[in-house]
């Protein structure tokens, strides 16, 4: 693509500067490796893949029915490199792999080694805040993405060969096992190419329309959160009155994170914020914003005047092309988790720099492209730094590790009154995956609880009596204490010190354990 920044760097700084890369992403991985830092549902799957191989005496792996592909990768890594499924877990490839290939499409797109240097350094502080650096879903479906970007940008410069259709599927069907939004960010990427082509007098339009047909059909043939989470969550939204407000949380959550102080809009709800933490990251958000709806009047101009016909000048460019993609993506993306778990800003942090640069080759200047670069690297660099002071050890899988252990094995399992002789508890999900990978090894396992507003309530009041008819036990980590309480739906209530005397004064809950990091009580 058209080079839009000059610059003159030697061979030998090139080097250097993809060196530096490389080192900076070992070094980040290894020290988050060390802090045990991870998203929780990666034990679901670990959890999934070790009890099938226990369950068949090694024989057999039953992956998920919504990740097959992705449940192979950590069997894989288990099997290849003899690590354990703890292991696994933290074992820091994500953050070696994304920037490299982001690297290369930020090179492809602007022609730049040292903006290909700052969206890779800028993606990697964003890996390691947001919990996958190691081997988590996205560590292998979001650099296939970018992948697929470069596939496009070669299909849309030249014609499109069969070769090159074989790795546009193989790599949507991986994706489509793998995790289930990257695909829909390929299709809507590729609808948006053959809308606007169409528009222009279909110069892409025919290459296109056939490998939106497949897609669209491979991917609701064969993915099943599109029927099982989807369209249940789409339904239950419509019908059900005030089932989940996407709209009202999110500017809840804009309120906390730009006051930097927690809100509390009704009764247990809590909008947690890290403070200035919370703060720069919304800063961040408007970074890419601005240059975004800057560049939408001339955008909208040109497609007005080519709906009009009145205009005759040159087709948009590629770079134009893949700009208006990743701004529709973005609504969808936002639309999809917002049906799901709440308005989502994953894809513009993900793209940001990359969208940024191409919105301000539009209208900025050189001074003005410069000072975004600026401000990206410092935002950046300090929401990273911020990020890496908070010591989250009550979130550690060795924190919980020992609680787990003792309520699965010295844990009155036998007198509760509930089904299928799994105990009923209340507690975070987060502590329920712990729990249940910890219980593969003793062949036992819990039923989780949420917190909702409802059961909340029942816990830190005395009105109810009933404790033990709803829970056999009630799990508080030390983070929930403190901090917040994580519920369903990334729903967030008050931290349980609030109510400590209500907890500790209630005869319905005695103590069983405490080792300062979770407590567990008996009903």
């Amino acid at each position: 693509m058209e080079k839009v920044y000059s610059e003159r760097i030697s061979n030998i700084n090139k080097f250097f500067l993809f060196i530096s890369i490389i080192l900076f992403s070992l070094t980040l991985g290894v020290y988050l490796s060390k802090q045990e830092s991870t998203g929780f549902f990666i034990f679901g799957n670990l959890g999934k893949v070790k009890f099938s191989l226990y369950d068949s005496n090694g024989y057999r792996i039953e992956p998920s029915k919504y990740t097959p592909a992705y449940d192979m990768w950590l069997y894989l890594i288990h099997i290849i490199c003899g690590l354990s499924f703890v292991e696994v877990a933290f074992t820091p490839i994500g953050i070696l792999i994304t920037p490299f290939v982001y690297f290369v499409l930020t090179k492809k797109i602007f022609n730049s080694y040292l903006l290909a240097f700052i969206g890779s350094f800028y993606i990697i502080s964003e890996i390691a805040q947001t919990g996958w650096y190691n081997t988590f879903a996205y560590a292998w479906v979001r650099p296939v993405y970018l992948v697929f970007i470069l596939l496009f940008i070669n299909i849309l410069n030249k014609e499109i060969k069969p070769e090159h259709v074989l790795v546009l599927f193989l790599m949507f069907w991986g994706a489509t096992f793998t995790h289930y939004t990257v695909p829909v960010w390929v299709i809507t990427f590729i609808v948006v190419l053959y809308c606007i082509s169409k528009l222009e007098g279909g110069i892409y339009s025919k290459r296109l329309s056939l490998i939106i047909v497949l897609l669209v059909v491979s991917y609701i043939s064969i993915n099943k959160v599109f029927y099982d989470v989807f369209i249940p969550s789409l339904t239950k939204m419509v019908n059900e009155s005030g089932y989940f407000d996407a709209i009202s949380v999110f500017f809840m959550k804009l309120k906390s994170y730009a006051s930097g102080h927690n809100i509390i809009s009704e009764k247990y709800v809590y909008y947690p914020s890290r403070g200035i933490y919370s703060t720069v990251r919304l800063m961040l958000n408007f970074l890419f914003l601005i240059p975004i709806l800057l560049s939408l009047p001339p955008i909208i101009k040109k497609f007005i005047n080519i709906l009009n016909r009145k205009d005759n000048t040159s087709n948009f460019n590629v770079s134009i092309y893949i700009y208006c993609a990743f701004l529709i993506t973005i609504i969808v993306q936002a639309f999809v988790y917002g049906n799901v778990t709440g308005i989502s800003n994953q894809f513009i942090l993900f793209m940001g720099p990359i969208i940024m640069l191409i919105a301000l080759n539009l209208f900025g200047s050189k001074k003005i492209r410069s000072i975004f670069l600026v401000a990206l690297l410092v935002l950046s660099t300090t929401t990273l730094s911020l990020s890496l002071s908070y010591e989250d050890e009550y979130l550690r899988y060795s924190s919980i590790e020992p609680s787990g252990i003792w309520l699965l094995t010295a844990g009155d399992h036998q007198k509760h009154t509930h089904v299928e002789d799994k105990p009923v508890v209340l507690s975070t999900i987060s502590y329920y995956y712990y729990v249940n990978f910890i219980g593969i090894d003793y062949n036992k396992s819990i039923r989780l609880s949420y917190f909702t507003s409802d059961t909340y309530e029942k816990l830190v009041s005395h009105k109810y009596s009933g404790l033990n008819k709803l829970w056999d036990y009630v799990i508080i980590d030390k983070f929930s204490y403190d901090y917040h309480v994580s519920g369903e739906r990334i729903k967030y209530f008050e931290p349980l010190s609030r109510y400590s005397v209500e907890i500790y004064t209630n005869s319905n809950l005695n103590k069983v354990y405490d080792d300062s990091i979770v407590l567990i009580f008996k009903t």
